[in-house]
């Protein structure tokens, strides 16, 4: 005996009409005695489900519910039900009956024909043959449940498939309990399929043996049956001669490809990308910053200036097994340039005071305005002050001679004491 995971289909009763009142061939307790309404807003209806096996005694099994689905079956046995409604005062509506005989399944062969290949990904695929002779109406190629006669439920069948690798293989097939027992690298549970193929993505790097069982309704196995696949791995090599380079705030990383791409089997593999990792300190913190990147040179931009950055990187073949990672190399930013005050022009000119306006310089910690007289190279000069949104790009400078003629500059004074001098413009004082 077993416990079928296909149920006796639920049943509802009584029935109802469209306003949920019963439409039975007697309202309870008698011809219109007693009529209840039934369903959501119901008024003290309850129903007595009955329950027999072959020739055995009547059981009640539920009640207060309008439906009820036995999981307690087993192939072999009639089973028959009966419900009944009762109303508020305790009156009893008729018996409304159900029978149901369950076929016993006939045995199950093992499926033929089981082989096992390699993909272009690397997966093992594998197909077999359903089983020969006995119940061939078991479960057709859509899922769909069929009939095998006389109204009865055909019993399914489906596939168990395994993998046990070598160094497991003294621990025996056939047993879905055992599944943890088959390796770290073996399916995460036995597979059930109703398909005569399945793909293992992550095939073991190694020998390793696949079996499948044909099963009726997830139990009643027939014999396995086995086939062996090397699926050795050979990974690919280390990308060599990686360095870093680094201009401005950008950095560039090259490797060259190893001479290995690696293999499955019997099959060569090809390089077909890199994952470059990026780090700020050595040894640690590494992350992706390209994955899959093709070409054997890396331009990592905007970067950090005046900083040092890590990477290494890593090959990935065309079964997408990884290579192990490469020598770390690493390369340090450049300071970042201090750029030029631009676009100067003179507002305000009166009284030897002049107006002097100018476009920001990159990275600009401050600003000296300065005059040079035209006549004696003498210099009148005036740091920027800093407001309240950042630096000032105006400032007012006197002390200049009315009628006198200068050259006008704007120094850009940088975080490290550095300065630029930008373009000078003329001006004669008033």
């Amino acid at each position: 005996n077993w416990t079928a995971n296909t149920a006796i289909p639920a049943f509802t009763v009584p029935a109802v009409d469209e306003n949920g009142v019963y439409v039975g061939p007697d309202y309870i307790g008698g011809r219109r005695a007693g009529k209840e309404e039934v369903g959501e807003d119901a008024t003290g209806v309850t129903y007595q489900v009955q329950r027999m096996v072959n020739n055995g005694a009547w059981t009640s099994v539920t009640s207060d519910v309008m439906s009820y689905t036995d999981t307690n079956i087993a192939y072999g046995n009639t089973y028959k039900y009966r419900v009944r409604a009762m109303n508020s005062v305790g009156l009893f509506g008729p018996w409304t009956m159900v029978s149901r005989m369950l076929v016993t399944p006939d045995g199950v062969s093992a499926p033929s024909n089981l082989r096992a290949t390699l993909n272009e990904e690397g997966d093992v695929v594998l197909q077999w043959t359903a089983p020969q002779g006995g119940n061939q109406e078991w479960f057709d190629e859509d899922g769909t449940d069929m009939d095998v006669g006389n109204g009865d439920l055909s019993p399914r069948l489906s596939y168990r498939v395994e993998r046990v690798d070598a160094a497991n293989a003294d621990t025996g097939f056939g047993m879905p309990t055992q599944a943890h027992q088959y390796g770290p690298r073996s399916f995460d549970t036995p597979r059930i399929t109703h398909e005569q193929t399945r793909t293992d993505p992550n095939p073991y790097d190694g020998n390793a043996t696949y079996v499948v069982t044909a099963l009726v309704n997830a139990c009643l196995p027939s014999e396995g049956n086995s086939v062996t696949l090397d699926t050795q791995i050979s990974m690919p090599g280390t990308p060599g001669n990686v360095s870093a380079t680094a201009s401005g705030g950008m950095i560039t990383v090259t490797w060259t490809a190893p001479s290995d791409a690696g293999s499955v089997g019997d099959r060569q593999a090809s390089i077909t990308g890199y994952d470059v990792e990026r780090s700020t300190t050595s040894g640690s913190g590494f992350e992706s910053v390209a994955s899959g990147h093709s070409g054997t040179s890396y331009t990592d931009m905007g970067l950090d200036h005046d900083t040092t950055y890590y990477y290494r990187v890593i090959a990935i073949n065309s079964f997408g097994a990884k290579s192990a990672m490469s020598a770390e190399t690493s390369a340090t930013t450049a300071a970042e340039m201090l750029g030029m005050a631009s676009n100067l022009s003179i507002g305000i000119n009166t009284g030897g005071t002049i107006q002097v306006t100018w476009n920001a310089a990159q990275n600009a910690a401050g600003y000296i305005v300065i005059a040079i007289d035209k006549d004696d190279n003498s210099a009148i000069s005036g740091a920027v002050n800093v407001g309240p949104s950042g630096l000032l790009t105006t400032f007012n400078l006197s002390g200049l001679t009315s009628g006198s003629g200068y050259y006008v500059y704007v120094a850009a004074t940088g975080p490290a004491g550095d300065n630029t001098l930008s373009e000078p413009i003329e001006v004669t004082a008033n």
